[in-house]
């Protein structure tokens, strides 16, 4: 997993992943959300060190109509980060022997 979030952040460029960060950080999508015309399912992680549940999630629960807030408690969101499950693996063609357990 750790070479893998590696590989993710090399192959991003550093200056794709700074312009990532100002582009996440600084982004007002209130209005977006407000538009949403679907049933919506969010998911979110009340861990979160980065992205504060309060401050993403539950405030687009409450924009988004028709939205479903799926809560993981003491969870990240970031399940990528998290092994996957070995039917995961197999849709995914990941070898059993590169998995590190």
């Amino acid at each position: 997993m750790i070479d893998s979030f590696w590989l993710q952040g090399i192959e991003a460029g550093r200056k794709n992943t700074f312009d990532c960060i100002k582009a996440f950080s600084e982004t007002d999508f209130t209005e977006d959300l407000k538009k949403f015309d679907v049933p919506t399912l969010i998911v979110h992680g009340d861990d979160d060190q980065v992205v504060p549940i309060g401050a993403a999630a539950l405030r687009s629960a409450k924009l988004v109509a028709n939205a479903t807030l799926k809560d993981l408690r003491r969870r990240t969101a970031r399940p990528h980060l998290h092994p996957p499950r070995p039917a995961q693996r197999r849709l995914a063609g990941i070898p059993e022997d590169l998995i590190l357990t």
